[in-house]
């Protein structure tokens, strides 16, 4: 049986821990994301993964390892997003709302982002056969 959306969206979930407004509220946000993922997933290890929208599936089943990753290449997205959100919505503002205020704040969403990287690089890692 091959993986689910919703399979792929519930690992997501779980690894994101956010705030349900910030989530994709459509069926078609939700899948140009899980898109995304898996490209990204394809490009970083030169797989074929390919995903089905009328099966709301991907073609085969995906391991653990699988699963995570590209949950995780979703969150890096999603934090990403998020990022770009912050600084070209408050970057206009940011002598009104404090400079200081703002550059901590996008400094930790930058952090965010690298952590994101990093752990990504690390489960790309500990996958591999030794």
């Amino acid at each position: 049986m091959n993986t689910t959306y919703d399979e792929i969206y519930t690992e997501f979930i779980t690894n994101t821990k956010t705030d349900n407004i910030n989530l994709p509220k459509t069926d078609t946000q939700m899948y140009n994301s899980i898109h995304s993922a898996i490209r990204h997933y394809n490009v970083r290890l030169r797989d074929n993964l390919s995903f089905n929208d009328e099966t709301e599936t991907v073609d085969r089943t995906l391991n653990n390892d699988e699963l995570i990753l590209i949950s995780h290449y979703l969150r890096l997205s999603f934090l990403e997003n998020m990022w770009i959100e912050y600084t070209t919505t408050w970057n206009p503002f940011e002598k009104d709302i404090g400079i200081k205020n703002y550059q901590s704040q996008n400094k930790a969403m930058q952090i965010l982002v690298e952590l994101e990287k990093k752990e990504i690089e690390a489960i790309i890692f500990s996958s591999m056969e030794l």
